[in-house]
């Protein structure tokens, strides 16, 4: 699909190509939002109101996302350790466990392996 407003062809960060074009029309066929996914993960929206091409998600590549990536993780673990360390019963600590991995969409499994 050819988009209007989002001419970005791959992404800047890897050169991945995108896998994903959508288009959401009014009943003038003028484009109310565009948005293109990209392999990497890299995800750009066409705004409407802004009149911009806004990032959604990054690439999965950068830097900046891998050191993101790395200090949430970092997080988890401590939060685990934490409630691992706890004066209180196992049952509580298991409840606490399975409360956390349903906040935490993107890394769920690291507190599921504590279970």
């Amino acid at each position: 699909m050819k988009l209007i407003h989002i001419n970005t062809e791959n992404c800047p960060t890897c050169n991945s190509i995108p896998f994903s074009d959508r288009r959401l029309m009014d009943e003038d066929i003028n484009p109310l939002t565009e948005t293109r996914e990209f392999l990497c993960g890299l995800v750009l929206k066409y705004d409407i109101i802004s009149k911009k091409v806004n990032i959604i998600k990054k690439c999965h590549l950068s830097d900046n996302y891998l050191e993101i990536q790395k200090k949430r993780l970092d997080a988890i673990k401590r939060l685990v350790n934490f409630c691992e360390s706890l004066d209180v019963d196992e049952t509580f600590k298991k409840d606490i466990l399975v409360l956390l991995a349903g906040k935490l969409k993107t890394t769920r499994m690291d507190v599921r392996r504590k279970l």
